[in-house]
């Protein structure tokens, strides 16, 4: 189409009817979910590239507000995955607050909670999908048989109202000790729920992932404990 044509068109269609379909196309790649890896390991075996390839995926997404259409896409693309592997999932609403639990029935109804932090810091330099794509991968192994006991997966999400300014506008963390305060604070919510509805009971053991380590981590001798036991666990 000559460029004369285009324009002419573009300014038949008015100023707000242009920003309008602007709009959409920004709202539609922002909220493009991504498509499932392309990766077939053994039902028994875990995959660090499946892993990788979901953390690439959520990765994709880019930064990510609470509530927004990248929010809901990430959200989307684990209940979709988790789903596609028989796992039951749930959103526990605490406030603004919306944690992701999924759920594998084991032979007990004893459990074992697994937790890791679901973030919408919106940035990039903070946002670590490390957690929710390995909790995909251990779904995927530890769900393809009963296992002895119930597995809980819980997505601690950080909370949507801790807003700033007069408009409501959300800031991002601008430091690692701000973005895990925020990380710190949707455990905590996530705890206090539970206990409150009384799902903690029969919890044999809770295992916390953690958004990656950056710096690497330094390993101290207790200088306190009885020396033999030191010893032993040194």
């Amino acid at each position: 189409m000559p460029a004369r044509i285009r324009k002419k068109k573009m300014h038949d269609m008015g100023l707000p009817a242009v920003v309008a379909l602007c709009a959409l196309f920004v709202a539609l790649g922002c909220s493009s979910v991504p498509a499932s890896p392309k990766i077939s390991p053994p039902a028994d075996e875990f995959s660090s590239e499946l892993v990788d390839a979901h953390f690439a995926g959520l990765a994709g997404i880019g930064p990510r507000w609470p509530g927004d259409a990248s929010d809901a896409a990430a959200r989307e693309y684990l209940a979709r995955e988790f789903d596609e592997m028989g796992a039951v999932t749930r959103t526990l609403d605490v406030g603004a607050r919306r944690h992701l639990l999924v759920e594998i029935a084991g032979v007990s109804r004893d459990s074992l909670l697994l937790v890791t932090p679901l973030q919408a810091l919106g940035s990039s330099a903070w946002v670590d999908d490390a957690g929710p794509a390995v909790f995909l991968e251990l779904v995927r192994v530890l769900g393809a048989e009963p296992p002895p006991y119930t597995l809980r997966f819980a997505l601690a999400a950080t909370d949507a109202s801790q807003a700033t300014g007069e408009e409501g506008g959300w800031k991002a963390p601008e430091d690692p000790l701000e973005a895990r305060a925020l990380i710190f604070e949707a455990g905590r919510s996530l705890v206090e729920e539970m206990a409150r509805r009384g799902e903690l009971d029969g919890v044999r053991a809770v295992v916390a992932l953690e958004p990656r380590a950056r710096p690497r981590p330094r390993m101290a001798r207790d200088l306190r404990s009885h020396p033999v036991f030191r010893e032993v666990f040194w």
